[in-house]
């Protein structure tokens, strides 16, 4: 083979590769040559994506939030299942079994596709698809089925939970009723009441005359007659005391008349001294006689007036004396006996007062206790409406698994710009073109070396 020697433009072209520069002067001398070939290429590409971008369907994005149940509790609403959960089992299972369920039916060939996905901070499952205006309601109809396969999943646990929560408010309501059931105070009160009334009974007792008063009317009498019967004594003491004081002036007179005695006496047996030295006279013997038997009963009047002055007087001063000492101590009884029956007075007052005191505070503290009762039974009451009227708002409150809103679709297309095609179809004309020169000049070469 004949060996061609380049020409100065061969030799430009072999620059690049042994120094590793590249003239643009040269580059351009490349283009110009081959400029056909360039525009061939970047018209090919050109037309290809305008056909593309006329020919492309426009795309948008259809949309469902899937809410996930949530249980009504006194923190707030707490999901039935977290959203992770529902997201796995969405692209696990739901998805596919529903989209091979429509194909079978559907005899569709076609690819379908749901994407899944959880926005930030939030408790709701994003289903999103790409589609044509032609394959809308295919996709929407798939969204809902995906939805329908969540509720039906998750209905078995939310009636569940309902369930409890009804359970719960009809013993609520029950008990409420029980609560504003008039028999069920009385039920309480009544024996309460009872027990009042029967301690007012006995207030009333100790505190009436003819009842009470009787007990006091008889202590009263028994102190009254006890100072009476001290009274008596004490006349009699006094008795005794004038016994005593006249005794003392009988022994006066006794020895008053004693002393008389004896000086008549003397005065006799004077005198009849005198008239034995003149014995021998009739006269003066009858005087004799005379003055002996005046003697003789006056010394007989003397010892009586002597044994009743140092006998019997004595004799009663001694038993007065001892009358009066007894005397003595049966006032001293008496008064202890006055003293034991007020005592027992004041005792019996004390102790009706603090019966009374007693029964008083007793009946207080009932009442306190039925006030109670009935207080505590409207307290029960307001807390078991206000606990009917929570599970109630559970109830009502309860969230279903379901689809916040029908499935939406964007309102502008999401697919790409015609503009965008022609742009990027520009650029990859102009770089496929100049990479067409360059692979064809590099060809040429390789086939003349």
């Amino acid at each position: 083979m004949k060996n061609v020697l380049p020409d100065s433009d061969d030799a430009s072209i072999s620059l690049p590769a042994q120094n590793q520069e590249v003239s643009l002067v040269e580059i351009w001398r490349i283009l110009n040559r081959r400029r056909k070939l360039f525009f061939k290429t970047a018209t090919s590409v050109v037309v290809a994506g305008l056909v593309l971008a006329l020919v492309l369907p426009k795309a948008y994005d259809l949309n469902t939030s899937l809410e996930i149940a949530a249980i009504p509790t006194s923190e707030g609403l707490t999901p039935l299942e977290a959203p992770e959960t529902v997201k796995a089992k969405l692209e696990n299972t739901f998805v596919p079994q529903v989209i091979n369920e429509f194909k079978a039916n559907t005899d569709s060939s076609d690819r379908y596709r749901v994407k899944v996905r959880i926005p930030k901070k939030s408790e709701v499952v994003l289903l999103k698809s790409r589609t044509s205006m032609d394959d809308v309601d295919t996709y929407k109809k798939l969204h809902k089925d995906i939805v329908a396969a969540v509720a039906n999943n998750h209905r078995k646990l939310v009636d569940s939970q309902k369930r409890k929560i009804q359970t719960a408010l009809a013993q609520a309501r029950i008990s409420l009723d029980e609560l504003r059931d008039p028999t069920t105070l009385e039920a309480l009160v009544k024996p309460q009441e009872k027990i009042l009334r029967e301690l007012q009974a006995d207030l009333s007792a100790l505190a009436d005359p003819n009842i009470f008063g009787v007990e006091i009317k008889a202590a009263e009498n028994r102190i009254q007659e006890a100072r009476n019967e001290l009274a008596a004594i004490k006349d009699r003491a006094a008795t005794i005391n004038q016994q005593i004081e006249n005794l003392d002036v009988h022994k006066e007179l006794v020895k008053k008349q004693i002393a008389e005695l004896e000086a008549q006496t003397n005065a006799t047996r004077t005198m009849h001294e005198n008239l034995a030295e003149e014995a021998g006279n009739d006269a003066v013997t009858a005087s004799l006689l005379l003055a002996d038997k005046d003697k003789l009963e006056n010394q007989k009047l003397l010892a009586e007036l002597r044994e009743l002055l140092y006998v019997k007087l004595e004799n009663d001063k001694i038993r007065l004396h001892s009358q009066l000492e007894q005397n003595l101590r049966q006032q001293a009884a008496q008064e202890q006996r006055v003293l034991v029956a007020q005592a027992e007075l004041q005792k019996l007052k004390d102790q009706n007062a603090l019966d009374q005191d007693k029964l008083k505070a007793s009946i207080a503290e009932i009442n306190a206790g039925i006030a109670k009762l009935k207080s505590d039974q409207k307290r029960l009451i307001s807390n078991q409406e206000q606990l009917v009227a929570e599970i109630q708002s559970q109830l009502d409150n309860f969230i279903e698994t379901g689809a916040v809103a029908v499935p939406t679709l964007s309102s502008e297309p999401t697919s790409i710009p015609r503009w965008v095609i022609l742009l990027v179809a520009l650029f990859l004309a102009v770089v496929l073109g100049i990479g067409m020169v360059f692979i064809e000049e590099m060809r040429e070469k390789a086939i003349q070396a």
